[in-house]
């Protein structure tokens, strides 16, 4: 975008930040829900859990923001890693 077109308009960017901050929240959600759903034990559930509970305590956007790009990374590592961790363990 144009710096002067963001000047012009940042009042209905500010205005628009508590809609923007809930869909990065969906999108938070929804990453955490298929880590769930690919790796089943109660464990990660309940860490799942938190991590959304932590997500809807939050108010800035550069943390939600970095919340996304770090899932968006690791999400397939961290589903791989529980797997590893939690193979041995399926007597829970």
């Amino acid at each position: 975008m144009n710096f002067r077109y963001v000047l012009a308009h940042l009042e209905d960017i500010k205005a628009a930040e508590p809609e923007r901050m809930e869909r990065m929240r969906k999108q938070i959600y929804v990453m955490l829900d298929e880590i769930k759903r690919e790796a089943p034990y109660q464990p990660v559930e309940e860490a799942m859990e938190r991590q959304k509970e932590d997500c809807d305590m939050t108010d800035e956007p550069d943390q939600l923001l970095g919340a996304i790009a770090i899932l968006k990374k690791r999400k397939d590592a961290m589903i791989k890693e529980y797997h590893k961790t939690f193979e041995n363990y399926q007597e829970w």
